[in-house]
């Protein structure tokens, strides 16, 4: 790549590998392959996503967000927002702003609705097929509303991580990880704290809380493959336990190889 920054922090593939955009020391590149030819760059920008179907990408800088169509590297629009996703079919985007989230149409562009959330929105989620979106508030509360049916289905309560010692609240951070299972049957949240090693599943059907999780069988999480299988480890076993079904497959062989 010509004009490679060497102090990257992050780097992303568009989904059809015709893009790499780099993050480095506030600056945003972007790169068209297989030419590795440079067509963009921003400073103070930062990359969101690209849209799956590889056509279009979003970027953020300050408290705007922008869309880009990469066949011609153009602005399409920019959005007040702090926050911003694509739909898996790449028809639609969601933006957030503080407590609202508005629903976009792609092409042409043009919103369709919004709505309002109880508290500052600090993540947007999508399920796998496009059924559910979850909003998570920076007080770990989570509401999952159906996308068709364009409705609320449940509100959740993330537990809060155990402070590290006596300051207490001050070393209360979020570390984990959200995230729907492949058939959108649970949503799951994974804590990767260190001190307080957590998971909770929810099922996106009823919108309760499932018992006989990892963490309430004293299992500690190690690994997670395809948002499915997760790698638990306990008193020297080591088993893999499918979220989507949560049932428990016979000990692997390998029973002393785990991952950080």
């Amino acid at each position: 790549l010509s004009d490679y920054p060497h102090n990257s922090s992050h780097a992303s593939f568009s989904s059809d590998a015709r893009f790499v955009a780099i993050e480095a020391a506030g600056q945003l590149h972007l790169w068209k392959l297989p030419d590795a030819k440079k067509v963009l760059h921003l400073t103070g920008a930062s990359l969101l996503a690209f849209s799956p179907d590889g056509r279009f990408m979003l970027t953020a800088r300050k408290r705007k967000v922008t869309l880009w169509q990469l066949h011609t590297i153009r602005p399409i629009r920019s959005f007040w927002a702090e926050k911003a996703i694509f739909s898996p079919n790449s028809r639609f985007m969601f933006t957030a702003r503080k407590r609202k989230v508005t629903l976009w149409q792609l092409r042409p562009i043009r919103p369709i609705r919004s709505f309002y959330v109880r508290n500052k929105i600090a993540e947007l989620l999508f399920s796998n097929a496009g059924t559910f979106l979850a909003v998570r508030g920076h007080n770990l509360s989570v509401l999952v509303r159906n996308v068709k049916k364009k409705r609320t289905v449940f509100r959740m309560q993330i537990a809060r991580p155990k402070p590290l010692h006596s300051r207490g609240r001050r070393n209360l951070r979020y570390t984990g990880q959200l995230f729907f299972t492949p058939k959108d049957r649970r949503i799951v949240y994974w804590d990767k704290y260190r001190y307080s090693p957590l998971m909770q599943v929810w099922s996106t059907e009823t919108g309760r809380k499932l018992k006989g999780t990892p963490s309430s069988l004293g299992w500690k999480v190690h690994a997670l493959q395809g948002n499915r299988w997760a790698l638990l480890h306990s008193n020297g076993e080591t088993i893999l336990w499918d979220l989507d079904d949560l049932k428990q497959p016979p000990p692997t062989k390998k029973a002393d190889i785990y991952y950080h």
